[in-house]
């Protein structure tokens, strides 16, 4: 079961043959406590970020107009 601040979105096979699931969470903290219990285990995971593609790029933006000055 989820920890309270966690919202799952779904789980789904890669084309790799791998796997991946997306959830929600409002804080480090929560990701922290939910991944906790398979630490150091016999599963092999990374944990990566992500945002929508629009936030994304006014992201991008952002930074290169600080790049340039």
């Amino acid at each position: 079961k989820a920890p309270e601040g966690m919202e799952f979105k779904g789980f789904y096979f890669r084309a790799d043959g791998g796997g991946i699931c997306i959830c929600e969470v409002n804080s480090s903290e929560v990701l922290f406590e939910a991944t906790a219990p398979w630490a150091g285990a016999y599963l092999d995971y990374d944990i990566a970020p992500i945002i929508e593609v629009e936030k994304g790029v006014e992201l991008l933006n952002k930074a290169i107009a600080f790049r340039n000055g």
